[in-house]
């Protein structure tokens, strides 16, 4: 019933091969793959944190809306940048300052929107839409 419980499987398969095809020889020229095997907790706690951020899109969905999940995934890269640049002094050009800023004020004013909004009580009539 759910299409995305379909594809999961079949994207995490094409995404496997893709990887093994792509990084597969370079990881086994360097002998990376034994990090695996030292730090075996590290690896499972990197996938878990992987499969909990997935499961708490699906949960930001259902809750609020794709629209909100969206805006949240621009606020999570501008974030970083912006603090970066402020607190550590690391050099980004006034171009992309402006529009990392920009992307946070906007992420401002929806959730100011957003919490502005207000929907009619349960049983409340609903305005007509405008034609």
């Amino acid at each position: 019933s759910h299409p995305i419980l379909l594809a999961n499987p079949a994207g995490s398969l094409c995404l496997l091969l893709a990887g093994l095809v792509l990084e597969g020889p370079a990881i086994a020229a360097k002998g990376d793959m034994v990090k695996v095997y030292q730090y075996p907790l590290t690896f499972l706690l990197a996938a878990s944190l992987g499969l909990g951020v997935q499961l708490l899109t699906a949960a930001v969905i259902k809750a609020t809306s794709a629209t909100t999940l969206k805006v949240l995934s621009q606020v999570r890269g501008a974030v970083p940048v912006v603090y970066g640049a402020a607190v550590y002094r690391e050099h980004i050009s006034g171009q992309s300052l402006l529009g990392y800023v920009i992307s946070l004020l906007a992420f401002g004013w929806y959730s100011y929107l957003k919490t502005k909004r207000t929907d009619p009580p349960p049983g409340a009539p609903r305005a007509a839409a405008a034609p």
